[in-house]
């Protein structure tokens, strides 16, 4: 099971640190939702090598390319819905649902982002936290409501 439990207590206060750590493995209990052991499975599968990122031209960029894409692929589609993005992901092109590179090109130029720490909410994937700290932010607490669309 994931343990998110040392990133939520250095970022929020002992007490609150500790209900949001209850309910966060409420929610991840295995029997809470049918697709959970098959994306356990899938993320499990991942390579572990993906340590880098960069977005170029909108396309958040993950790891160096693998040398088996179509595995790869084949274990990324088990954690489809891909919501926000585009992405590439160690060499897997990923065309995801909303052109989410289009919207972030709206709203940046309204927003200052340099050294500071943004809590998303609604974060998904996460493509907008990464477009934020390439954007300056010194950190960014990413977190969705919903297991489906993270």
């Amino acid at each position: 099971m994931l343990d998110w439990s040392a990133e939520i207590r250095a970022c929020v206060e002992p007490d609150l640190a500790d209900e949001i750590i209850e309910k966060t493995q409420h929610a991840l209990e295995p029997e809470r939702h049918g697709d959970w052991p098959r994306w356990q499975a899938a993320l499990e599968a991942l390579p572990s090598t993906a340590t880098s990122w960069s977005i170029e031209n909108g396309i958040l960029q993950v790891g160096p390319p693998t040398r088996n894409l179509v595995m790869l692929a084949e274990t990324l589609k088990q954690l489809i819905p891909w919501r926000k993005g585009p992405l590439n992901l160690a060499g897997v092109k990923i065309d995801s649902e909303w052109r989410s590179d289009w919207k972030w090109q709206r709203i940046v130029p309204a927003i200052d982002l340099v050294g500071q720490r943004v809590l998303d909410i609604g974060a998904g994937n996460g493509y907008f936290g990464f477009q934020m700290l390439n954007a300056g932010a010194r950190e960014v607490l990413a977190c969705d409501p919903t297991l489906l669309f993270t």
